[in-house]
């Protein structure tokens, strides 16, 4: 289907997903902030609102979105495009899953740490 290999097509519809979920939760974060004052005074109903805010900030995202697209794609030249050599990018995309796993360990790490100290200092540590 449209010429592309079936894993290629696949890591393909598994980008669109995530650029999806990711705007859609976007979505709800811009919205919240762009109806609040809206909903205060009591200018707009909450429904009709959010209604409102959801139809603009897509047709913003659609048309602001194509626009930087095409710009950047006008600006690169297109030997640059056409680079087959994406090991590079794997192992760039890889280093940064390995860096953010590692990160997630010792925040959680740290979190434990100072849970233990909440309790010590309550008085109600597990002692080993």
């Amino acid at each position: 289907m449209f010429g592309l290999e079936p894993h290629v097509l696949l890591l393909l519809g598994v980008c669109l997903f995530a650029a999806c979920a990711f705007e859609f939760v976007n979505g709800f974060h811009d919205t919240a902030n762009a109806v609040a004052t809206v909903i205060y005074t009591n200018t707009l109903r909450p429904w009709v609102a959010v209604v409102w805010s959801a139809f603009w900030n897509f047709i913003g995202v659609f048309s602001g979105g194509i626009a930087v697209a095409m710009g950047i794609v006008y600006l690169l030249p297109v030997e640059s495009l056409i680079d087959q050599n994406v090991y590079h990018g794997i192992a760039m995309v890889g280093a940064l899953l390995v860096a953010a796993g590692q990160q997630r360990k010792r925040d959680a790490h740290a979190q434990n740490g100072a849970d233990e100290r909440v309790r010590r200092r309550r008085g109600n540590a597990v002692v080993p």
